[in-house]
């Protein structure tokens, strides 16, 4: 049996699985190894390979996006497959996740006694925003302070309740 096989990448449609060669080899070498997957939860495993993967290494194409799949491998020698082994974890058909990029362009758009207006625009990389993370901290001040306890859904805010001839450092980030 093959040692279980973990999962090296994912992808919407593309999964990469890995595996170690089997500890015993039946008394003959192996000859490669077949992967198989399935939904997770199913009953029929579908063949990845249609011939022998020399490698311990196998890139399964094709998936379906948002569904999950369970692999299995076999090791092959000349009396035929061997005992599959266990299923991977399930894993979800779907890319990565990047971390958003930087905010461009952060400005002052307004300002009173008291407070100062804000606007910036999205970040060209990486994922959209769930929000923003708008931080302050006063001239005389080593921390920085939230401006809100949630985070900014647009990309505009007014920071309220600052003091008067105060010099302020202002900062955004994606979240």
């Amino acid at each position: 049996m093959a040692s279980q096989p973990q999962i090296a990448d994912v992808t919407k449609e593309v999964v990469t699985v890995t595996w170690a060669p089997p500890s015993q080899d039946g008394g003959a070498a192996v000859l490669g190894y077949m992967v198989e997957r399935r939904k997770k939860g199913g009953s029929m495993w579908i063949p990845v390979n249609k011939e022998l993967i020399q490698d311990t290494k196998c890139t399964a194409d094709g998936l379906i996006e948002g569904t999950e799949y369970e692999f299995r491998v076999t090791a092959v020698n000349r009396a035929g497959p061997g005992t599959p082994s266990t299923a991977t974890n399930p894993v979800l058909a779907k890319d990565p996740i990047r971390v958003p990029g930087l905010v461009r362009g952060l400005q002052v758009t307004d300002s009173a006694t008291s407070s100062i207006s804000l606007a910036w625009s999205p970040p060209e990389l990486g994922d959209a925003p769930s929000g923003y993370i708008l931080e302050l901290r006063s001239d005389d001040a080593k921390e920085w302070t939230k401006c809100t306890k949630i985070p900014i859904v647009g990309t505009s805010y007014c920071v309220g309740g600052l003091q008067e001839r105060m010099k302020y450092f202002l900062r955004a980030r994606a979240g």
